[in-house]
């Protein structure tokens, strides 16, 4: 037994975390462990031996293998599998392309608003023209700001449940809204449409987000924000599978107000598993203000981000690791590479990536008023093969399983570059591996590799 070629290393709390990207096991051991186990993982005979409960353990995880070039072709086929996986299918629906925000790193410019009610129709005919093939049926609200056609959400949900409930379809949806208009009425109206997951994005403490996270009329809205997240936090009859995530991004300037901010909402989750944070760094993403906003370059950002995550912790507050969060498979691959998701605009127009909504690469078909879907493959195409199976330095980069190559086909596509995920220069340099086999094992993997 070897230790696994996608072993990654990192100091946890109280000892050593390491995760394994093709399993997306993660075990945590305590550093007299660690001297135990540290031989083995790295590829090296241990000079003590491993209990064999522990040995089982690390064999179960994928820690330990028999042979890093099967592991690393069980990789491919793992990656074939989830990528063609023609049994889901994932909607992203933007309800309306209105917003009663403005953002000053925002990229969207909202020319359209609700989704007209031929689109409604459609949308609902094109799932169920789906179903009987489906496994699975996750909706992604999205927008503009999709709470302010609610309407538009209530009518498509209540009658696309139905018809799963009856075929036997699991149905999940989630919402991502910037949470001003999350009263608890309207949280209620979500459960009962399904919704499991909800993100809403606070900035920082007050003054902070007032700065980043305006009205269309330019008035604050943090207040209102926090009195929503407040009284949801407080209900006593949240569904079991249900979580709400905080999305805090952060600036260089706003970033020494974010620890304020984490505070906050640590003593208001009070370790209550249903709701967490997570941290991201603003970038340039096409919006009019790119030009005059200060961001963190990749490697800085992440290490930003494992810095105030850390400090979440400590604190009590539910922060997702920035590095082991994304460590399973497929967990960077971008959704826009997925052969059966797909963006459904207010007027019909189906695109591939919510960030490139106005490119008209992304613009790969349209939706019918009988439900059908015209797609322009060769549009497609570029999306969906953008991805690392013919592409060797993908195939042999430890975060393979995780990102497939597929971190963000728009890179591929707009500058014919590998799309890396922010982790691997933080993931590299925590890599287990034993110097002394890493050229016999790349070298026998990359012609075995199938």
């Amino acid at each position: 037994m070897v230790g696994s070629y996608y072993n990654v290393v990192a100091t946890a709390p109280d000892g050593i975390r390491v995760a394994n990207v093709r399993t997306g096991a993660v075990l945590e051991f305590d550093h007299a462990e660690w001297e135990g186990v540290r031989a083995d993982l790295t590829g090296t005979p241990s000079q003590t031996g491993v209990p064999s409960e522990l040995a089982d353990a690390l064999r179960q995880a994928g820690l330990i293998v028999e042979d890093q070039a099967a592991e690393r072709r069980e990789a491919f086929h793992q990656h074939m599998e989830l990528k063609y996986n023609t049994r889901q299918l994932h909607l992203i629906l933007l309800p309306t392309e209105q917003c009663n925000f403005r953002c000053v790193y925002c990229y969207e410019t909202f020319p359209r608003g609700r989704m007209p009610a031929w689109v409604r129709r459609a949308v609902v005919r094109f799932a169920e023209s789906r179903l009987d093939n489906m496994h699975e049926l996750r909706v992604s609200w999205f927008g503009g700001e999709p709470l302010a056609a609610l309407n538009v959400m209530e009518e498509i949900s209540t009658a696309i449940m139905p018809r799963c409930e009856k075929l036997g379809v699991s149905y999940r949806a989630s919402v991502t809204t910037n949470g001003y208009l999350l009263t608890e009425a309207v949280f209620r109206k979500l459960l009962a449409w399904n919704v499991r997951h909800i993100q809403v994005t606070l900035d920082g403490p007050a003054d902070t987000h007032d700065s980043l996270r305006v009205l269309a009329s330019g008035k604050p809205t943090f207040a209102k924000i926090w009195s929503n997240v407040q009284r949801i936090a407080r209900l006593a009859d949240l569904p079991e599978t249900f979580s709400f995530k905080i999305r805090i991004n952060f600036t260089p300037e706003s970033l020494p107000r974010v620890p304020a901010l984490l505070y906050q909402l640590s003593a208001l989750f009070q370790g209550n598993p249903r709701f967490g944070v997570f941290l991201r760094p603003v970038g340039k993403w096409g919006g009019p203000n790119d030009a005059s906003l200060d961001v963190f370059d990749t490697v800085a950002a992440m290490e930003q981000a494992m810095t105030l995550a850390q400090d979440a912790w400590v604190h009590g507050a539910s922060c997702a690791d920035p590095i082991f969060e994304d460590l399973r498979p497929g967990g960077t691959a971008c959704y826009a590479s997925q052969p059966t998701s797909f963006i459904i605009g207010a007027d019909a127009t189906v695109y591939k990536c919510t960030v490139a909504l106005y490119d008209d690469r992304n613009r790969v078909g349209a939706l019918q008023p009988n439900g059908e879907m015209l797609l322009d493959e060769k549009k497609l195409s570029a999306w969906v093969k953008a991805d690392g199976a013919s592409d060797q330095e993908c195939r042999d980069c430890v975060l393979y399983p995780s990102c497939q190559g597929e971190a963000c086909p728009l890179i591929r596509i707009r500058q014919r570059t590998r799309p890396c995920p922010a982790t691997k220069p933080l993931v590299e340099a925590q890599r287990l591996r034993a110097p002394a086999e890493v050229a016999a094992v790349e070298s026998a993997a990359t012609k075995d590799v199938t």
